[in-house]
């Protein structure tokens, strides 16, 4: 049985979801400590994750202007046949058909292929904005981060912690203030 639209979006979503909230997921409500490791290798991996949240964004754009195109080429095939057809079939040579009499007529005679198209250009279009919200979200995230870092940075001065961990190390400094 094929997926419906809204079908095919939710596993879409789930999908991204997956895949990139293991990230975000260092940050959660149970009020636990995040330790400087891990918001080091949070901001580590962003690098990764935004580059390749910006890929995902543009296959789908290039994936919905493909489907754009190859609809209009369908839709621009049909409307031709419909009017040659109907131009054949009118009774008298002085009558006028409208484009909206054509664009009906082909909605009518190609109704299932027609939603069929109108199902897949809603279905990328939203995938589409999904992905827009996730990528303008994550990038949101890297300003979390970064307060984050700083904030543990000020929390481990403010406890001496910074003076400890560089006091047996001579050559290089452990953590810089």
């Amino acid at each position: 049985m094929e997926q419906s639209v809204i079908e095919k979006y939710i596993d879409y979503v789930n999908n991204i979801t997956d895949r990139f909230s293991k990230d975000v997921s260092l940050i959660s409500s149970d009020g636990s400590e995040i330790l400087p490791s891990e918001i080091n290798f949070a901001l580590g991996r962003y690098m990764l994750i935004l580059p390749a949240l910006i890929a995902e964004k543009g296959r789908l754009k290039i994936e919905l202007e493909k489907i754009k195109l190859d609809y209009e080429k369908w839709y621009n095939d049909c409307f031709e046949k419909t009017r040659k057809l109907m131009e054949e079939q009118k009774e008298s040579k002085s009558i006028k058909i409208s484009v909206k009499e054509y664009e009906s007529k082909v909605r009518y005679d190609y109704a299932n292929e027609y939603y069929s198209w109108q199902e897949r250009l809603i279905e990328k279009e939203e995938e589409a904005e999904y992905i827009n919200q996730v990528v303008s979200a994550y990038k949101a995230f890297q300003n979390i981060l970064v307060t984050l870092a700083q904030n543990t940075r000020t929390e481990m001065a403010s406890l001496g912690l910074v003076d400890r961990m560089n006091a047996g190390n001579k050559r290089r400094r452990v953590v810089e203030e």
